[in-house]
Formats: structure tokens, sequence, C-alpha cells
């Protein structure tokens, strides 16, 4: 049982919920945050209703059993936010910001953004990749994944497949079998 309960990753809670095409009068823009200020953020957007993305997952270490689960950033500093003008952000998440980005290819982010969802809300532990490595372009062909495409990489006889937010230049990744991936088109 955590210390706190586990923060919300986005709101609104269907965010990604629905299958929808994007749009552009909602364009996505990154915070980079200063250290360990993530979740104060993305407090004060909950409290603002704006829309924002920051995902979170379990840590993996093993802990005694009396130490409370973390759940910490997947990626620590950063923080996706969606339809909101600089000028309408409340000043506590100024103050709490490094800068504010501008994303260029919003479409390939909001992909992105809806795997990396989808991975961090299934039952497998997932794993953050700080450093993109080449692979194999992959799709999942069966299970709850079924349908997502990613790379796939292989380290000592283990398959990974990752999931990139190439606008950040980090990933996550899941442990899956060969049989349940295919080539991508």
């Amino acid at each position: 049982m955590p210390i706190l309960p586990l923060e919300n990753v986005c709101f609104p809670p269907n965010l990604f919920v629905d299958e929808r095409p994007f749009d552009p009068e909602h364009p996505w823009m990154v915070i980079h945050t200063k250290p360990r200020q993530e979740k104060v953020i993305a407090r004060h957007l909950h409290a603002a209703e704006l829309s924002y993305f920051l995902p979170l997952a379990k840590s993996g270490k093993p802990r005694a059993a009396r130490v409370p689960d973390s759940f910490p950033p997947v990626f620590p500093g950063y923080l996706f936010i969606r339809n909101a003008r600089q000028n309408r952000l409340p000043f506590q998440i100024l103050d709490r910001a490094v800068r504010i980005l501008d994303v260029p290819d919003q479409m390939t982010l909001d992909k992105q953004l809806q795997q990396v969802w989808w991975l961090i809300g299934g039952d497998q532990e997932v794993q953050r990749e700080e450093e993109l490595k080449p692979g194999d372009r992959v799709m999942i062909r069966m299970g709850s994944m079924a349908g997502m495409k990613g790379t796939l990489i292989e380290n000592k006889g283990e398959c990974r497949f990752v999931v990139s937010v190439d606008f950040i230049q980090k990933g996550l990744s899941i442990v899956v079998d060969r049989e349940s991936i295919i080539p991508a088109e």
C-alpha cells in the first residue's frame, strides 16, 4: 500500500479511451519540469481542469513487505499538456517549469502517447528506456495490446517491445514472446 495513493495519470480520465482522430485545435505541449515537480504540476493542472498526461508506473525495485510501493514518473522531468496556452497556465505551474516546449509533429506525439498510456495500463511490468536503440519495427499480433507498433530489442535472450516518444527521445518497454509479434508494415 503506497504512502500516497496513485496519482491521476491524465485529465480528463477519458483522454485516451475513445478512438478519436487527432484534433489540431487541441495541440500537445511538453512541460520540461524542475526536478521532482511532475506530480505537483499535475495536481495544479487537475485543479485548473486543464488536460494533461503524466505517465506513472509502479517501481520495479523489490521492496520489503512493510515498505510501500512507489509510482514514479516514467519520464522524469516531463509532463504532457493539451490545449493549454502558456498565458492560461496557473503561475504555480510556470514557477515549477524549466520551459514549455511546442511540439512540431503533433500527430506522431499523439499516437505515441496513446501507446504509452496503453502500455502503463497493462498488467506487465514496464521498464524505462533512457537511450533509444535501433531495432526491428514490429507489431503485437495478439492479446490486449494487439495492433500496437514499436521496436523490438533483444538483449541476453530477452525480447523487449519498445514504445518511443521521439520528441523527448525516451521510451518504455515490456517483455514479449517472439510468437506474439510480427514485422510491422
